[in-house]
């Protein structure tokens, strides 16, 4: 150790710059490199939290969107539900005595089937909106079923198609209950940006 500072002590001032001189450098680049290190850090932090606001709101506007196809089902059921009350109501649409829409529940199962379902945020929307397109496709065939053959029907038919609107307007109030409680707690966990 002795012959160290011996050594040192026998530095020219040229030696002594140059020393200084290459210590300056090293703390220069290491000061640097950890600057850059820090920033790139901070910024593939912020790139993170970014990506996460975005997926974020791609999952609330779908889930939003989900939301509105089960409001605007439920509404239509529950006018199918008014429109069709009884057997005279179902007689008077299939004799064309009053309008009904035969198209109403084609277009609510083509924006159901629209729906991309592996973009679905969470697996129980994924799984009402897969119920929901098959409620939907038995309320359209029991429905034209009885439009066609209202001639026909006796009392019990009449009752059936009664009960299968009730029920499915039930379900949809359910479904749609359900839907808009999770938009709520998709709405409750917004990521900080």
């Amino acid at each position: 150790m002795s012959a160290i500072f011996q050594k040192i002590s026998t530095l020219s001032p040229s030696d002594w710059a140059a020393w200084i001189q290459a210590i300056g450098v090293f703390i220069a680049i290491f000061f640097a490199s950890s600057a850059a290190s820090s920033q790139s850090k901070s910024q593939y932090e912020n790139s993170i939290k970014l990506k996460g606001l975005e997926d974020y709101e791609k999952r609330l506007i779908l889930t939003e969107s989900v939301t509105e196809i089960f409001k605007n089902t439920s509404n239509q059921i529950k006018h199918i539900k008014i429109e069709l009350h009884d057997r005279s109501a179902i007689y008077d649409a299939a004799t064309k005595r009053k309008y009904y829409d035969l198209d109403c529940l084609t277009d609510l199962l083509n924006a159901f089937k629209q729906i991309p379902l592996h973009d679905l945020p969470a697996s129980k929307l994924v799984t009402a909106v897969m119920i929901s397109i098959a409620t939907l496709r038995q309320l359209d065939i029991q429905i034209d079923k009885a439009l066609r053959e209202a001639r026909t029907m006796d009392a019990d038919d009449f009752e059936k198609v009664l009960i299968t609107i009730n029920q499915v307007d039930d379900s949809f109030q359910r479904t749609c209950s359900d839907v808009a409680a999770y938009l709520d707690l998709l709405k409750s966990q917004r990521p900080v940006s």
